[in-house]
């Protein structure tokens, strides 16, 4: 790659990021200006479903990440992208009891009256 192609890609990546940044900045700065009407939006009753249907989207992008480590492993055989499926596989399983254990959804193993199960896999 000549020293054009490389100062170029450079500054590509660095507009990237800096495109990321300004993007997440903007979403927080927009949820924090609309949380009222979030508020109002989600009662108690629609959290629930509201907090499931997200942790479920999570747990499938967690397990598509391991499958594909996964299945590209014979081609690869990157230590790295083993190990980071790995990490992935742990984070959906991990999510999915924090599904599981929270309040209001049916028992899991043991009832679920408290919610400090939930925020133990939650941190975890």
């Amino acid at each position: 790659m000549n020293r054009y192609k490389q100062l170029n890609f450079r500054k590509w990546k660095k507009n990237q990021i800096i495109a990321s940044l300004a993007f997440s900045l903007l979403i927080f700065i927009s949820a924090y200006i609309l949380r009222d009407l979030y508020a109002l939006t989600i009662g108690p009753e629609e959290f629930l479903l509201f907090h499931t249907v997200l942790e479920i989207l999570s747990i499938l992008v967690s397990f598509t990440i391991f499958l594909l480590a996964y299945y590209t492993y014979d081609y690869t055989k990157s230590l790295r992208s083993s190990l980071s499926g790995s990490l992935f596989l742990s984070v959906s399983i991990i999510d999915l009891f924090h599904l599981l254990s929270y309040k209001g959804m049916p028992w899991f193993v043991i009832d679920n009256f408290a919610a400090n199960r939930t925020t133990t896999f939650w941190v975890a």
